[in-house]
């Protein structure tokens, strides 16, 4: 087990949400490497775990974790700003975006951006670091995957595709370290986080990463919509099985067959405003109980760290019938409504359609 105390906490997308609520966690124990985008907010974290602890070790980086070159020269920066011989390590992979839902319709650039920063940098920054972890006496990897690493979907007709590949590859990713530490570097564990809907920015910190003009953001979605609405149609006048199920629970308007030309530019752009402070006020777990549960299971050298009763409940699910979760939507008819789901259904078994 590593301690914390003493060590160094170095801590990707620690601006906000769960890595903020991490290094407010851990300041009075260990010295901060916090690592962002925005120098603003990060200054604005700093004052904040100052706060707590006025005497504490901390230092804050611009880094895209997206960028190869840019995180290589991360590991020079912190030993600068920290003593770090005879110390151990923290490392929190945590920064990530969502977005590039789809293949088809997606742009590739909006692709892979969210690919790049969600595995990629998980990557980039774990290899930066390793010739630091190697010479400490005991280090930890913490990589934050999501319950999106062991169940693709988001919902019926909802895909998630570049989100959803780049968590499964930080949880492979992160398994693969088990065995590989185990024999080639035994003072370092590896954890993987796996949240379930957590309060946090990640919709703010998405719609940024894109740069997309809200013009387009509302051309956008209107145009999903439409795509949506009319496949909609198209599977209820086939008789698909699941479409039929899903509305005889009266479920269809909710889950999307909603005409958004019924709104006006105006009432889309509330709608899409809204949509970050929502997504952080209705989560079922906060940032800061998820970081106290990461903790927690850092703490016991826990090789898997569920996050949220959705987590535990849809983890369940996937160990007891992976392939019903794919061919019956109404097991989980959307992710965004999860905690309904947990209270209603417990994660009990049902049948196949």
């Amino acid at each position: 087990m590593v301690l914390f105390d003493g060590a160094i906490a170095i801590i990707t997308g620690a601006a906000d949400g769960m890595g903020l609520q991490l290094a407010l966690q851990l300041v009075n124990t260990s010295d901060l490497a916090l690592i962002d985008l925005s120098q603003e907010k990060l200054d604005a974290a700093l004052l904040q775990c100052h706060h707590i602890n006025p005497n504490a070790t901390i230092s804050t980086h611009i880094c895209d974790v997206a960028n190869k070159i840019h995180t290589r020269d991360l590991p020079r920066a912190v030993v600068k700003n920290h003593t770090c011989a005879n110390r151990n390590i923290l490392l929190f992979n945590n920064a990530g975006i969502g977005g590039g839902t789809s293949l088809v319709t997606s742009s590739e650039e909006d692709f892979d951006r969210v690919f790049n920063i969600d595995w990629g940098g998980v990557y980039n920054i774990t290899r930066a670091f390793l010739p630091l972890m190697m010479v400490a006496p005991a280090a930890h990897v913490i990589n934050t995957s999501s319950i999106c690493g062991f169940y693709a979907n988001i919902g019926y007709l909802k895909p998630n595709v570049s989100y959803s590949a780049a968590k499964f590859a930080v949880r492979g990713f992160t398994l693969g370290l088990l065995a590989d530490f185990k024999l080639n570097a035994p003072h370092i564990k590896a954890s993987c986080v796996m949240p379930g809907w957590i309060g946090t920015g990640l919709i703010d910190s998405s719609q940024k990463a894109v740069s997309n003009s809200m013009n387009t953001i509302i051309a956008s979605r209107r145009s999903n919509g439409l795509r949506l609405r009319k496949r909609i149609a198209a599977l209820q006048a086939d008789r698909d099985s699941e479409t039929v199920a899903l509305g005889e629970l009266g479920l269809l308007e909710k889950l999307g067959d909603i005409d958004l030309t019924q709104y006006s530019d105006e009432q889309m752009v509330q709608m899409s405003t809204l949509m970050g402070p929502g997504f952080r006020a209705m989560a079922l777990t906060s940032a800061k109980d998820a970081a106290t549960i990461i903790l927690k299971g850092v703490a016991k050298d826990e090789w898997s760290i569920l996050v949220g009763k959705d987590a535990h409940a849809l983890y369940k699910l996937v160990k007891e019938d992976e392939a019903l979760l794919y061919e019956d939507a109404t097991v989980v008819p959307d992710f965004f409504d999860f905690s309904t789901w947990a209270m209603n259904r417990g994660g009990k078994k049902k049948s196949r359609l």
